[in-house]
């Protein structure tokens, strides 16, 4: 599965806390929060972040009720687990970078 940058940034952001729809629009420059975001999107659909709400009123067919609640995002452990591995790589770059330029 191929994480673009702004991926990684809102799996960083997510890493230790869930984060309200808005400011993740804000942080990604997420224009129009009505329609679906397309690295919101390819995280969901990876299972490594998930949507919850908060005081959503529910509509009796799984769903909610319009206009109730707050939505907020949330890493998966899965998310945790890629974002380690992504992390980790890049550490292991910039180790292999700096091993390559020091002279012997």
């Amino acid at each position: 599965m191929k994480i673009d940058k702004v991926c990684v940034k809102i799996l960083s952001a997510l890493y230790d806390n869930e984060i309200e729809k808005n400011e993740i629009a804000a942080m990604i420059s997420w224009k129009d929060i009505s329609q679906s975001n397309e690295h919101i999107e390819h995280l969901m659909r990876a299972r490594l972040i998930r949507q919850i709400m908060r005081d959503a009123i529910p509509d009796g067919e799984g769903g909610y009720k319009d206009n109730t609640g707050t939505a907020y995002y949330q890493i998966t452990v899965q998310g945790k687990a890629e974002y380690e591995h992504l992390r980790g790589r890049r550490i292991e770059k910039v180790l292999d970078l700096a091993a390559n330029l020091s002279p012997l």
